[in-house]
């Protein structure tokens, strides 16, 4: 069997990615994917294989039934050569299983990947109710979102109905250590992944945001000990929020529910009055994620 190494490293990396959220895949992390000059614009032979390889298996998932040797040189139009190191590549990385008669077939690799996704459309259509609920409840914006690398990714969101309210866009992201929802988010990951955010810089936002490691880790332990995180002021002028953690199955955080405003409307007294509610709902989507609750001493 002949594999292509720096393939295979990829693949190897995205399924970590996919396995474990706690270990996200940040963008240039596959370093083979970038050119000898450090350009990410131009992708290099290993990044160019990597994609030739992801249309081979996109390919054979058109096909159910499974695609030969000889079929899928001709309907991928790809060298014999390099259909072959391919393939090596894609079996040996369960991407693709291949039986006694020659026939590919997608592998265990791809359900993997395919229940990850899958995960995060089911975290998403869950919260829809529950962030219509809390919006009404509060009357400003709330999001839901995922960690995303050293970065929270907003996929869901209710808006406030007034007139003036936090202005924000699904599928943007922000900073973990400067936002409700982020801060909720880190200071129940793993140590590792606090330390990757203060590696990766804390830029100021706002003159309020936390740039000091050592404030930044004793803020994580406010949030713990409170339940739910607040962000003063800290990425955007004008807006405060509050946010808590939301839990998969496995006691793991998944994301976060997050209730944001105008400073106008969102005081000292509202933050310490919707903190509790936010919790609340995102408990509630944690038991519909299959969370098996706070452990009691």
């Amino acid at each position: 069997m002949v594999t292509d190494k720096a393939v295979m490293a990829a693949i190897t990396a995205i399924t970590v990615a996919a396995t474990d959220p706690r270990r996200p895949l940040a963008h240039g992390a596959y370093t083979g994917a970038v050119g000898a000059g450090g350009d990410s614009s131009q992708p290099s032979g290993s990044a160019k294989a990597l994609v030739k390889g992801l249309r081979l298996v996109g390919l054979i998932a058109d096909n159910p039934g499974g695609l030969r040797l000889a079929e899928i040189i001709r309907r991928g139009d790809v060298a014999k050569a390099t259909a072959i190191r391919l393939l090596d590549t894609l079996v040996d990385a369960e991407l693709l299983r291949v039986d006694a008669a020659g026939v590919y077939r997608l592998g265990p690799t791809c359900a993997i990947w395919g229940s990850t996704f899958l995960g995060h459309l089911q975290l998403r259509e869950q919260a829809g109710d529950l962030l219509d609920r809390l919006t009404e409840r509060t009357g400003e914006t709330c999001h839901l979102g995922l960690p995303d690398g050293t970065r929270v990714l907003y996929v869901a969101r209710a808006e406030s109905p007034h007139s003036i309210r936090m202005v924000s866009r699904t599928g943007s992201t922000n900073p973990l250590y400067s936002t409700g929802l982020g801060k909720a988010i880190l200071a129940w990951s793993d140590p590792a992944a606090v330390d990757a955010v203060i590696a990766a810089g804390l830029e100021p936002r706002t003159p309020t945001t936390i740039t000091d490691p050592d404030e930044l880790r004793r803020e994580i332990a406010r949030i713990r000990r409170r339940g739910y995180s607040i962000d003063n002021v800290e990425n955007e002028d004008g807006v405060r929020c509050v946010g808590a953690p939301v839990f998969d199955h496995e006691n793991r955080v998944a994301g976060g529910l997050s209730v944001a405003g105008p400073t106008t409307r969102m005081t000292a007294e509202r933050l310490r009055e919707y903190g509790p509610e936010v919790v609340t709902a995102a408990e509630d989507l944690s038991r519909r994620l299959g969370w098996p609750g706070r452990k009691t001493a």
